[in-house]
């Protein structure tokens, strides 16, 4: 019945080759996988140029230079390699992809910064160059450097004009109390004026019927001093109270570096994931696995002679022999696969139980897709279940999300098995329900094995009982 797995034992070589594709998807994932690991933990060693021409200038009044405060806070950036070069080295280091990008800190920086309260003030115009034909994902990559340069610069600028603001907000609350202090005094000064003018009217009130007219004008005059004093020190007392309410509502605000800091940087994001990422190789993992998987089985039906009759028996058995071979290598390639990942990796996996069975009833899936192209259609059939192969490449939504695929692509979406597959491995590795649940997805990629098993079965059924239909298969190899 098994005569295939017993001719394994006469052809050695066969065996040897056998065993080597069975690591293919092994040797596949770990070489991408481990490749693409974790590029954005690495970026301190993406080189940035940096080319600080800033001539300083006036900030507010202060003396400035805009540039070097960058350049200061950038050495104590390590989430890129900064280095502080000429423009002439730093645009060679830039073609000889010595670095991804050139960030140049124009002369008139400062001067522009200190623009800002003038009636046409001046933006900072920083220059900035990558070279994406040398590689396209590490200018991409370095264009995070450009918005860590622009919010420093910015935030430079914010510094120098928010603290200049709140020496002068310290110096004016100093102010309003001196203020408020010399008006309480004059105050007191006016009540003793009033009091001693109070004094000299009462004496002129006696005297004023013995010096006639003149007496009565001397009278109306002091009476007018009293009123204008009291009038005066009414206003003086009115000016307190507001100097003293504009004290009372800035008690409690502070105006000091801590102030500048968190008016400067006001927000801060929480972030509430719904799932955790260690890295981009444990993103990435799935559609590596299950490509992995399916370039197994196209080798395997290069290697192995799938329509080669061995022995003199039924359809049925025919097929059993071969499908005893398929499922060795299906179930092996995917167990190998699993414990690279679970113990190679160490990729973090939320439940490892179904991400196996996954990794098992995919491989199977895949193997029965290739196989029965191969038994239909010889060589033509191989290279079909490459073109499926490629068609799965971009429409499986294993690195971006569909909506950025091409239309064709998204209509292939539905109907690609790996997107099933990638689905159900996300879901295994981060704990989550996706728009397909697993079982949704299991059900899909179960009925896929089923089906192209038993269509195997029915050509190998045919194929015994009309030898024919066997030869001009084989005659569609050449």
């Amino acid at each position: 019945m098994f005569d295939d797995i017993k001719n394994l034992w006469t052809h050695k070589f066969l065996l040897v080759s056998l065993i080597a594709i069975m690591l293919i998807p092994l040797i596949y994932s770990s070489v991408f996988v481990g490749s693409l690991w974790d590029p954005y933990g690495k970026t301190g060693d993406l080189k940035i140029s940096v080319v600080n021409n800033d001539s300083g200038g006036e900030v507010n009044g202060e003396k400035a230079n805009i540039g070097n405060d960058v350049e200061n806070k950038l050495k104590d950036n390590d989430k890129f390699k900064w280095e502080f070069v000429k423009q002439e080295t730093a645009d060679k280091h830039l073609e000889k992809g010595e670095s991804f990008a050139v960030i140049s800190i124009p002369s008139n920086t400062s001067k522009h910064a200190g623009s800002m309260l003038d009636k046409n003030p001046e933006k900072i115009d920083l220059n900035v160059k990558t070279n994406p034909g040398y590689s396209y994902t590490g200018s991409q990559i370095a264009s995070k450097a450009v918005t860590a340069v622009e919010d420093d610069l910015s935030a430079s600028v914010r510094e120098k004009y928010i603290s200049e603001s709140f020496k002068g907000m310290n110096k004016l609350t100093d102010g309003y109390k001196d203020t408020s202090k010399a008006l309480g005094q004059m105050s007191d000064a006016e009540s003793q004026l009033i009091d001693g003018n109070k004094q000299v009217e009462s004496g002129l009130e006696q005297l004023a019927p013995m010096a006639g007219a003149e007496g009565q004008q001397l009278l109306q005059g002091s009476m007018q001093v009293s009123q204008g004093l009291n009038d005066l020190q009414q206003n003086n007392d009115k000016l307190k109270q507001n100097i003293d309410k504009a004290i009372k509502q800035s008690e409690g605000k502070y105006f000091n570096e801590e102030n500048v800091k968190a008016i400067n940087s006001p927000v801060v994001s929480n972030e509430d994931d719904l799932t955790e990422v260690d890295n981009y190789g444990q993103s990435f993992a799935p559609y590596i696995l299950s490509l992995s998987l399916y370039v197994g089985a196209v080798a395997f039906s290069a290697v192995y002679p799938i329509d080669k009759r061995i022995g003199d028996s039924t359809g049925f058995r025919w097929w059993l022999s071969k499908f005893a071979i398929f499922m060795m290598q299906a179930l092996g390639s995917a167990l190998v696969l699993a414990a690279l990942c679970l113990y190679g990796f160490e990729i973090e996996i939320a439940d490892p139980v179904y991400f196996t069975l996954t990794l098992l009833l995919w491989s199977i899936a895949a193997y029965m897709i290739v196989t029965f192209l191969t038994v239909v259609l010889g060589n033509i059939g191989k290279f079909l279940a490459i073109i499926l192969l490629i068609l799965q490449l971009g429409s499986s939504e294993g690195t971006f999300p569909i909506q950025l695929s091409g239309k064709i692509f998204q209509n292939l979406h539905p109907f690609s098995p790996m997107s099933y597959v990638i689905k159900a491995l996300r879901e295994n590795i981060f704990n989550f329900t996706s728009d397909v649940t697993y079982g949704q997805s299991m059900l899909i990629i179960g009925l896929i094995a089923i089906v192209f098993a038993a269509l195997t079965l029915l050509v190998y059924v045919v194929r015994s009982k009309y030898p024919h239909l066997r030869r001009k298969a084989n005659e569609n190899d050449y």
